[in-house]
């Protein structure tokens, strides 16, 4: 069930939200969760607009030390840039 929730998560993400948002935007490390989200054409991402929902993904290491998506979370798309960005 958590693998058919993370694919539909992943498909709203990737196929919904670049209908209407077009440049993608990411902070963070594996270490700490990268967040992630889009603004609109042509906008930077720490002014531009963003779009609804963003994501913040948690990372573990295996064994080899090689990361693996451990959860998806869908935030919103304002929480995700104020998020990356400094406040200003």
């Amino acid at each position: 069930m958590k693998k058919v929730q993370a694919l539909i998560l992943f498909t709203v993400f990737t196929v919904v939200s670049p209908l209407w948002a077009k440049v993608n935007c990411e902070c963070g490390s594996p270490e700490s969760g990268i967040t992630t989200y889009s603004v609109g054409d042509h906008q930077n991402c720490c002014t531009g607009t963003a779009a609804a929902t963003g994501m913040f993904i948690t990372y573990l290491p295996d064994e080899g030390n090689t990361w693996h998506v451990d959860t998806q979370t869908v935030i919103s798309g304002t929480a995700a840039q104020n998020g990356c960005c400094p406040p200003g």
